[in-house]
């Protein structure tokens, strides 16, 4: 009986550490509610009164309500309306930052359905100045998470940009 109890314990314990090594090894990356780079953090739809986005290579532009700062050096832009942030966007060229169910840039569009089923995945067809025939938007909801999407840029089948953001956010948003 001893040694069953010991068992449990060591049981318990190892996956403590299993599950908090997880934890630690998630240092750059995307959800549905925030992103985590370089030991900093933000939530969607918390308000940010001093946010310290003057270093260098560090973009700010300002369209009415919204601001967008965006980070060159790292592929992050991050839209804040009236101070609360509302989107997220990862570049392509950023390849360091995971969504939490490890999808990242550069992978197959196959990945995102494997990795969100269950999921509600739409499929839509980009359809920009540069777009081609084969750019589309992929935009996945959680049935529990009612005020943020993520969405994935897909062109010729790879992902080429990730976005989390507050649902029905648009930037017209911005003008009023």
């Amino acid at each position: 009986m001893i040694f069953i109890f010991i068992f449990v314990l060591f049981s318990i314990a190892l996956s403590a550490c299993v599950y908090s090594k997880a934890i630690s090894d998630k240092k750059n990356y995307l959800d549905f509610n925030s992103i985590n780079f370089e030991g900093k953090s933000y939530l969607l739809g918390n308000k940010y009164l001093d946010v310290n986005f003057s270093l260098k290579g560090i973009a700010k532009d300002e369209i009415g309500s919204c601001t967008t700062f965006s980070d060159i050096d790292n592929g992050i832009s991050y839209t804040f309306n009236k101070k609360k942030l509302v989107e997220i966007l990862i570049k392509n060229e950023n390849k360091s930052i995971y969504t939490s169910k490890k999808i990242r840039n550069g992978m197959n569009v196959k990945e995102i359905y494997k990795s969100y089923e269950g999921y509600e995945i739409k499929k839509m067809k980009s359809e920009g100045v540069g777009d081609s025939q084969d750019d589309f938007t992929y935009t996945v909801t959680d049935n529990l998470q009612k005020n943020n999407i993520l969405i994935f840029d897909v062109v010729h089948g790879e992902i080429q940009g990730m976005h989390a953001g507050k649902r029905g956010f648009d930037l017209s948003d911005c003008e009023e």
